[in-house]
C-alpha cells in the first residue's frame, strides 16, 4: 500500500509490550501541522491565560516531539484536514479535563455545556466547509454518542465490564467517526457498522493503554479536587480492587489485556483481507485502525499531557508560552482564522492542497445570547407562520438528499415538444419535486438518509400547500386536485393489503402503484401543455402510462421492512409450492408482530424468490415494459417529427 501523506516512524520499544507484534508505526508528514491547530483550540478555550498554563500544567494532546495525537494516529489523512482534524482532538482533550476536573455533566444532564457547544459549532462549521457530506455524516454519529448518557456506569463492575463501557462511552465511536472524514470516503451506515464492530477489540486496547498511562495524572487530579482515587473512572482501580494487588500489578494485568485484545484485531483485519469480504473503503479504514493503535501507543509515552519528563520542542514550547505567531497558520482551515493575502513564512511547510488565500469567515468563539436563540429558532418565522414552518419541517430536511432526478429530467424532455417557456418549466419542476409519492409512511430511511417523522400529517399539508402554489401560477387546481385524490386512493389501496397481509394481483398492484406514484408524471404532461404554445403533441397523454410501470422497481429491501407487497412478493407467493409459500407468509407475519424484517429473514426472503423465478420474471417484465415505452417514444418523434434525445436519455437511466 503506498503512503503519499506520511512517514514511517521508529516504534518505541514498550509498543510490542502493549499491543505485540504486526503493528506498523508511521507519522503525517505535516505533523508539525497538526501540532499547531491543537495549541490554538487551546488559546481558543482558555485565552491568553493558556500562556501561564502550559508552563505550570500539563495540558495538551501535543506530543514531545511528533506534535499533535492526530498525526500518529491518522498519518494518512488528506493534508487539507490535518489542521482542524489536530484542532478536534484537543477539543476531546478539552472535554476530558473538564471530566478530571470534575465538570462530568451539566446539572441538565448534557456532556456539552453552553462553551462546549459553541466551541464544537465553531469547528463543525469548517469540518463542513471542507467536506459537507462527510462532516454530516460524523455530526450525526457525534449527536449519537453525546445524548447517550455517559455516567460513571461501569466504574464499579470488573474489568470486562469497565472496557465494555468505555469503548463506547468515548473511544470506539468518536474515533471511527474520523476516519472516513480524514481519508475523504464514505461509508455506508451499514458499514459504519461493521466498523464498529471489527475495531471492537482495538479500541478495547486504546482504553487500556490511555488509563494505564494517565493513572498518575488523574490520581493527582483527583487529590487536588479532594476526591476518593478508588471512584475514578479508569481501569486501574477496578483491577487493584478485584485482584487485591497494587497499582503497579494491575498496569501488568492491563497489558496482558492489551496484548490479547490487539492480536485478536490483527487476526480479523487479515481473516477480512483475505476474504475479500468488504469494500476497499471499509477494508481501508480496518486497516488503519492499526495506526490508532500504534499512534496512541506512541503518544501515551512521551505526550506531555501525561509524563511530566516529556519536553516539548522549543518551537512549540514556544508557542504555547508566548502565542502562535498569526503568519503561521495563515491560510490554515482552522476556525476563527481570517482571510489574509500576505505570504506564509517559508519556513512553515503546509499541507499540499492549502492556500494561503484561502477564505475563512472569522466566527467568534462566544456569541451573544441573540445570536445563539437565533440560530435554534429562525428568527424570520412570525406566530401566523409558525405552524406552516414546523409542519414542514420534515420536506425541507429531506431536501438535503436529493432523488433520482426523473421527474425533473421528463420536464426538460416535454419541453422538447411543448416548447414551454422557462419560467413555468422551473416553477413546474418545483411544485412536481414538493409532491411526495406516500402519505403514511413508517419508512425509517427515505433517499438515503435517516427518515424525519411518519409523512401522513405533513404529507397532506405539503399537498395543500402545493395546490395553493398551482392554483396561484397556472390556474390548474382541478388538475391537482384530481391527482391529489388518485394519490389518496392509491395509497389506501396500498395500505389495506399491507395492514391486512392480503396480497393481491399484479394487476391490481400496478393500478395502484400508477395512482399513488403516477400522478406527478401526469401532472408534468397537464401542467406543461396548460401553458405549450402547441397542442400537436397530445397524443403523448395517451401513452403516459407506459412511463409509471418503473414503480415495479420499488426499493425490495425496505418493501421488507414496511411490509409492501411487490410484483417479486405477489409472483412469489403465486408460484411458490404450497409448503414455502405458507413460510413466506409466516416470515411476513413476524414483521408485521416486530415492526421490521430482520436481516436473516431478508436473507431468506432472498433465497426463495431467486429459487422460484421471481427475479427473472420481474426482469422480464420490466425489460417488456420499457421496449413498449421506447415504442410510444418512437411514434411520437414520427407523429411530430421531432428527435427527443432528452426523452431517450431517461429511457436509457431507467433500463435494467
Amino acid at each position: 500500500m503506498e503512503h503519499p501523506y506520511s512517514s514511517a516512524v521508529e516504534a518505541p520499544a514498550l509498543l510490542a509490550t502493549y499491543v505485540g507484534d504486526g503493528y506498523p508505526t508511521r507519522i503525517s508528514k505535516n505533523y508539525h501541522v497538526s501540532g499547531l491547530a491543537a495549541i490554538k483550540a487551546r488559546f481558543d478555550w482558555h485565552g491568553d491565560e493558556f500562556k501561564h498554563m502550559a508552563q505550570t500544567h500539563r495540558l495538551t494532546t501535543v506530543h514531545a516531539r511528533y506534535g499533535g495525537i492526530m498525526a500518529l494516529c491518522y498519518p494518512e489523512a488528506l493534508p487539507d484536514r490535518v489542521p482542524i482534524l489536530g484542532y478536534v482532538m484537543e477539543f476531546l482533550g478539552i472535554l476530558d479535563d473538564q471530566i478530571d476536573n470534575g465538570g462530568d455533566k451539566q446539572a441538565n444532564g448534557d456532556l456539552l455545556g453552553y462553551r462546549e457547544q459553541q466551541f464544537f459549532i465553531n469547528f463543525f462549521r469548517t469540518l463542513r466547509d471542507i467536506d459537507p457530506p462527510r462532516a454530516q455524516t460524523m455530526l450525526n454519529q457525534w449527536h449519537r454518542h453525546f445524548t447517550e448518557d455517559l455516567t460513571n456506569k461501569g466504574a464499579t463492575g470488573n474489568v470486562e465490564e469497565y472496557v465494555s463501557w468505555r469503548v463506547h462511552d468515548i473511544t470506539h465511536i468518536i474515533c471511527n467517526s474520523l476516519l472516513p472524514y480524514a481519508f475523504g470516503i464514505t461509508l455506508s451506515d451499514e458499514e459504519h457498522q461493521v466498523l464498529n464492530e471489527v475495531s471492537l477489540e482495538i479500541s478495547k486496547a486504546m482504553v487500556l493503554i490511555n488509563d494505564v498511562f494517565s493513572w498518575e495524572k488523574e490520581r493527582q487530579d483527583a487529590d487536588k479536587n479532594g476526591e476518593d482515587v478508588s471512584a475514578i473512572t479508569n481501569v486501574v482501580p477496578i483491577i487493584m480492587r478485584q485482584h487485591s494487588i497494587s497499582a503497579d500489578g494491575a498496569k501488568i494485568v492491563s497489558q496482558t489485556l492489551c496484548r490479547e485484545y490487539s492480536q485478536r484485531f490483527l487476526k480479523t483485519m487479515s481473516q477480512a483481507r483475505e476474504q475479500q469480504k468488504y469494500s476497499s473503503e471499509l477494508q481501508r479504514c480496518i486497516e488503519d485502525q492499526q495506526y490508532l493503535q500504534s499512534g496512541n501507543m506512541i503518544w501515551s509515552i512521551d505526550c506531555t499531557r501525561y509524563n511530566p519528563a516529556a519536553k516539548s520542542a522549543p518551537e512549540r514550547l514556544s508557542w504555547m508560552t508566548q502565542g502562535i505567531p498569526d503568519h503561521l497558520y495563515t491560510g490554515l482551515i482552522l476556525p476563527g482564522n481570517n482571510k489574509s493575502s500576505h505570504q506564509l513564512d517559508s519556513s512553515v511547510s503546509l499541507p499540499n492542497g492549502i492556500h494561503p488565500d484561502i477564505e475563512s469567515t472569522k466566527k467568534p468563539l462566544l456569541p451573544d445570547q441573540g445570536a445563539v436563540r437565533r440560530a435554534v429558532v429562525d428568527s424570520t418565522i412570525t406566530p401566523d407562520d409558525l405552524s406552516g414552518k414546523v409542519i414542514l419541517a420534515p420536506m425541507t430536511y429531506i431536501s438535503q438528499s436529493t432523488g433520482k432526478g426523473v421527474r425533473s429530467k421528463l420536464v426538460d424532455a416535454l419541453g422538447v415538444w411543448y416548447q414551454v417557456p422557462k419560467q413555468a418549466s422551473d416553477v413546474i419542476k418545483e411544485t412536481i419535486g414538493l409532491i411526495p409519492p406516500r402519505i403514511s409512511d413508517a419508512r425509517r430511511y427515505f433517499r438515503r438518509i435517516t427518515a424525519p417523522s411518519r409523512k401522513t400529517i405533513c404529507s397532506h399539508h405539503l399537498r395543500y400547500t402545493t395546490n395553493r402554489q398551482l392554483v396561484q401560477f397556472y390556474d390548474q387546481q382541478g388538475y391537482c386536485i384530481e391527482e391529489i385524490n388518485e394519490a389518496f386512493v392509491g395509497q389506501s389501496m396500498d395500505i389495506h393489503w399491507t395492514s391486512n397481509l392480503i396480497y393481491p394481483t399484479i394487476e391490481d398492484l400496478s393500478k395502484a402503484h400508477d395512482r399513488k406514484s403516477g400522478g406527478p408524471i401526469r401532472l408534468i404532461d397537464r401542467f406543461m401543455s396548460a401553458h405549450s404554445l402547441s397542442k400537436v403533441v397530445q397524443l403523448v397523454t395517451n401513452r403516459r402510462r407506459n412511463i409509471s410501470p418503473r414503480c415495479s422497481a420499488v426499493c425490495f429491501c425496505e418493501d421488507l421492512d414496511e411490509g409492501k407487497f411487490s410484483v417479486l412478493l405477489i409472483h412469489a407467493l403465486a408460484t411458490l409450492p404450497e409448503d414455502q409459500a405458507l413460510l413466506l407468509r409466516n416470515i411476513m407475519m413476524q414483521r408485521r408482530v416486530a415492526g421490521h424484517s430482520t436481516p436473516e429473514h431478508k436473507q431468506l426472503i432472498l433465497d426463495m424468490l431467486e429459487k422460484g423465478g421471481s427475479f427473472a420474471y420481474t426482469l422480464d417484465l420490466l425489460r417488456h415494459l420499457q421496449d413498449e415505452v421506447v415504442r410510444a417514444l418512437e411514434a411520437v418523434e414520427n407523429e411530430t417529427g421531432v428527435q427527443n434525445p432528452e426523452f431517450r436519455e431517461i429511457i436509457e437511466s431507467l433500463r435494467v
